[in-house]
């Protein structure tokens, strides 16, 4: 049996705000540091040689009005 839980998260996009601004306040996901997400951060930073940046990265579709995004925290290729 597999769980797995999702969130959909919705909003307006201010006009001064672009894809960017969003990525750069999102990554880390808290589901890729742990929790507290602030206080990990700061101990993944003390404990690895480099950072993480998008780290697992996201997959996903930018239309013109709407966008669909999510973690790739587990993927497989062939």
């Amino acid at each position: 049996t597999l769980h797995q839980m999702t969130s959909i998260i919705k909003g307006k996009l201010k006009k001064d705000i672009d894809y960017f601004q969003i990525f750069k306040a999102l990554f880390p996901c808290g589901s890729i540091t742990g929790a507290p997400k602030l206080e990990t951060i700061k101990l993944i930073e003390e404990l690895e040689a480099r950072k993480r940046g998008i780290y697992c990265g996201a997959i996903g579709c930018i239309h013109k009005n709407k966008s669909k995004f999510s973690v790739a925290i587990r993927t497989l290729e062939k």
